[in-house]
């Protein structure tokens, strides 16, 4: 099998883990790196994705939902 991405945390326990900046990314992959970290996600807006509710950094259970939030190229 191939080797894990170096971004792939280690989740041991229940403990809160900080929220990955995904700022610039697609939303496919900022959903696939947070579904990595056990978040459940969802998201507004479409095209590139701009932040995240809570934002990155905030400390969160595996299990939370994080909110993506995303800027269209219509302005």
């Amino acid at each position: 099998s191939a080797a894990p991405e170096p971004w792939l945390p280690v989740v041991e326990g229940g403990d809160p883990i900080p929220v990955p900046d995904v700022a610039g990314l697609a939303p496919r992959a900022a959903v696939r790196r947070l579904h990595a970290y056990g978040f459940r996600v969802t998201w507004d807006g479409s095209g590139v994705i701009t932040g995240t509710r809570p934002a990155a950094g905030a400390r969160l259970l595996p299990g939370d939902t994080i909110r993506l939030v995303a800027r269209g190229r219509g302005g």
